[in-house]
């Protein structure tokens, strides 16, 4: 969807339908803070990257037809029914992000950036408020109390997780975030509402999946199923261009074979220090050039083929490497040598049809559960009311409250 100055003869996407089924699994969904919104844009916000089941015929992209409204001036409120969206609602919990994009991102870049942004919060917000309003029209007054109870608790359950119980520093946290506490409360009870209504309606819609079934997601989706072996890395790595003489910008041959000589002797220098017991992690800290030398060699998890070339001969080492704590050989390369040791061990998992059916399952009824969900976000938004008719005006209104570019120019 992209914002375009005069597009009354496009539809105008208005909506991108996502997995809820991740709300039904958690207890009650928190919500999106800064971060994990700033890593949704960065990737685009994919709201859905499992595949559909096969031979499930998906509902048609949300979109809205502009009729006769033939304004060009951009509208501050975006009306769904008697909902409102305002602009300050889009922009505020992604504002922080924004103001640093708009000064760090050329300005091309920026307003991609920007629009993405923008659309994305807008079809969130969109695609939510037509799910509460349905979820909340059939909630009767006893539900409504337990579901107001309930979002007391899970806003004092976090006071007291992050917070150590300090209501002031929470509300201070939630200025800092952009919002407070009644429109923090509010959001809760609104993903609560929604939240026990699909579990309590649209999931009670999906039967049970048979075998037929469960083989097809099992062999669509093998390969996201596989788990391959792991090992969590620990690597000193001692660079022989390191240890050149300084300002040498094209060493001899002689000069290198000398570099080599001592990073090799540096290299059993250290390895004997290890073998009699020195904590890995510190003599890290002491020799180590590579990129994780002050975290003390610590790489966490890796599987062959994850690291760049330079280092996929540690990797190797590391998987030939049967106990836990104890450093391998000397690994030699053209740049360097490395000193790999094993950290814990994961075997992996090779998906078996028998084996895993729970999974298998839930998988069905995850796929399931997004069809109904974006099916029955249509039918809303066909019956809804529905104002400007022309998205775009909304879009642009955003646009232009947001913080507008001041990056670097390229040439």
């Amino acid at each position: 969807m992209h914002v375009n100055a005069h597009p009354s003869t496009k539809k105008t996407t208005l909506l991108c339908i996502s997995v809820v089924m991740a709300v039904l699994a958690a207890t009650v969904l928190v919500g999106c803070r800064a971060g994990a919104l700033k890593r949704a844009l960065d990737r685009d916000v994919t709201y859905s990257k499992r595949k559909p089941l096969k031979n499930t015929k998906k509902a048609e992209t949300l979109a809205i037809v502009a009729s006769d409204d033939t304004s060009d001036s951009p509208v501050a409120v975006l009306i769904i029914n008697d909902d409102r969206i305002t602009v300050d609602a889009v922009l505020k919990p992604v504002l922080e992000l924004l103001t640093e994009r708009s000064m760090s991102m050329p300005p091309a870049q920026y307003t991609q950036f920007l629009h993405q942004a923008v659309q994305s919060r807008v079809r969130m917000l969109a695609r939510d408020t037509l799910l509460y309003q349905e979820a909340a029209s059939h909630l009767e007054e006893q539900q409504m109390k337990s579901i107001e109870a309930f979002a007391d608790d899970s806003i004092r359950e976090r006071v007291n997780k992050e917070f150590a119980g300090r209501q002031t520093r929470f509300e201070r946290a939630l200025i800092e975030e952009g919002t407070t506490l009644s429109e923090e409360r509010d959001r809760v009870r609104r993903e609560i509402i929604v939240v026990h209504w699909l579990r309590n309606d649209l999931s009670k819609r999906i039967a049970n999946p048979t075998r037929d079934e469960l083989w097809s997601v099992f062999q669509d989706q093998k390969e996201s199923l596989r788990k391959p072996p792991r090992r969590a890395m620990q690597l000193i790595e001692l660079s022989i261009l390191k240890r050149l003489p300084e300002n040498v910008r094209s060493p001899s041959r002689a000069q290198l074979e000398t570099a080599r000589k001592a990073t090799l002797q540096e290299a059993n220098t250290v390895l004997t220090r290890l073998i009699s017991g020195e904590d890995f992690a510190e003599v890290a800290k002491a020799y180590s050039d590579g990129p994780n030398a002050a975290n003390g060699g610590r790489w966490g998890w890796v599987t062959r083929g994850s690291v760049r070339s330079k280092w996929e001969p540690a990797v190797d080492m590391l998987f030939q490497l049967t106990d836990i704590g104890v450093p391998g050989e000397l690994v030699e390369t053209q740049d360097a040598y490395f000193i790999v040791q094993c950290a814990e061990i994961d075997p992996g998992v090779e998906p078996v049809f028998e084996s895993i059916q729970p999974e298998l399952i839930q998988r069905y009824r995850d796929n399931r559960l997004s069809v109904l969900i974006e099916e029955l976000v249509n039918e809303l938004q066909d019956k809804a009311h529905i104002r400007p008719k022309r998205i775009d005006r909304f879009l642009r209104a955003i646009v232009e409250a947001a913080p507008q570019s001041s990056g670097p120019h390229l040439p």
